[in-house]
């Protein structure tokens, strides 16, 4: 059986040429020039944008979840207790749409693992969540925990920062290279082609000079776009996007229409203004993550969450972190991983601090904690 290979989910382009890793596009920008982030431009591109998709939104969620179930023999849902992938998970299950199993990642193998950062959210959300859904529904969801504190020893030397994720180089990105080889992963592989969906993620909408737009950036969709050890030519599994994702660009555009009628719809005044200008700016002064979730978290997902527009979260979240490079997330390699493999992770960020342009980096002085800068798709104009 032929089986039709990963997805190429988003790259980056250097003089035409495609790039999957992040810190290699960025070495071969020798002019200080910013390489393009290509997220699925050609699909996204043939679909118009300017029309509004008639259905429910609900409606469509449920008819991305059986396009997923169409293309896939096994379908794993990748679980963080995040309401993107509560939504995605409830779309499954409230619609009878069988999945093969469901998964969250952190560092378990310590007896006192809900103690961690990093699994904070698996222990107060995601593993409750699923043991009330299970019992509720009367269903078994098959699932399971990926412990990332069997691959510290991958870090053997600076090379890991060439396969990590668009964004950040937490230890943790680098990690998740391995997940596909825990056994649970590789029960559903043996079987089938098999599909890891992940709920990414939330629209970026702007509102400039008039015009509603959305665009992608390439710090929210992970690690995937990596080309880790030829990792494209693999075909038993593929990385996949609930939202985010060209095949079925009326979810996203649905999801846009929906936030722009709700500002649309508020009467003209200067806290309108100066609301819109925090919500949807590109300007980073402005923007803060959290309170944007804050108003578009119910307008998309409130079926599964109880909170009113512009209200606060009204559940446990760890919130942004504090160090772009080394989450509070990534406690659990910091005091479990030995000394040798910390010591390849920190190699690899003194790499990075010399090979890059500081051009690309967004404070040359504190990388560590900033990072390397943002990169925006093309845009989708609304109407």
């Amino acid at each position: 059986m032929i089986l039709p290979g990963k997805k190429v989910l988003g790259y980056y382009s250097v003089n035409g040429v495609v790039v999957h890793n992040k810190i290699a596009a960025l070495e071969a920008c020798k002019d200080g020039r910013l390489p393009e982030w290509k997220f699925q431009d050609k699909l996204f591109s043939a679909f118009d944008w300017t029309v509004e998709p008639q259905e429910d939104l609900y409606e469509l969620y449920e008819q991305r979840a059986l396009q997923l179930r169409e293309q896939y023999d096994r379908i794993i849902l990748m679980y963080s207790g995040g309401i993107d992938s509560t939504t995605m998970l409830r779309t499954f299950v409230d619609n009878n749409i069988p999945v093969e199993g469901v998964g969250t990642y952190g560092t378990f193998n310590d007896p006192n693992w809900g103690q961690h950062i990093q699994n904070k959210e698996a222990y107060n959300i995601a593993v409750p969540y699923i043991t009330k859904l299970e019992q509720e529904k009367n269903i078994n969801l098959n699932y399971f925990l990926l412990d990332d504190s069997k691959h510290f020893d991958k870090f053997m030397d600076e090379e890991w920062v060439y396969a990590t994720s668009n964004f950040s180089l937490s230890p943790q990105t680098y990690m998740w290279n391995f997940h596909q080889t825990d056994p649970n992963y590789q029960y559903h592989m043996d079987k089938g082609y098999t599909g890891i969906i992940r709920g990414v993620d939330k629209p970026r909408i702007f509102y400039e000079k008039g015009k509603w737009k959305v665009s992608f950036l390439d710090s929210c969709p992970g690690f995937f776009n990596s080309d880790y050890k030829g990792g494209h030519e693999n075909s038993w599994y593929a990385n996949d996007y609930f939202y985010w994702t060209g095949e079925f660009p009326k979810l996203i555009c649905k999801q846009a229409y929906i936030v722009r009628n709700y500002f649309e719809a508020l009467p003209d005044s200067k806290e309108k203004k100066a609301l819109m200008k925090r919500l949807f700016s590109r300007d980073k002064k402005y923007f803060n993550r959290e309170f944007y979730h804050n108003y578009i978290d119910p307008l998309l997902y409130g079926r599964y969450v109880d909170q009113k527009v512009g209200e606060e979260r009204p559940y446990f979240t760890l919130g942004k972190a504090k160090f772009v490079n080394a989450w509070d997330k990534d406690d659990a390699f910091f005091k479990l991983a030995e000394a040798k493999y910390q010591q390849a992770w920190k190699d690899g960020i003194t790499h990075v601090e010399k090979v890059i342009d500081d051009r690309f980096k967004k404070d040359p002085n504190a990388f560590i904690r900033t990072g390397l800068i943002d990169i925006w798709s093309k845009d989708y104009e609304l109407c």
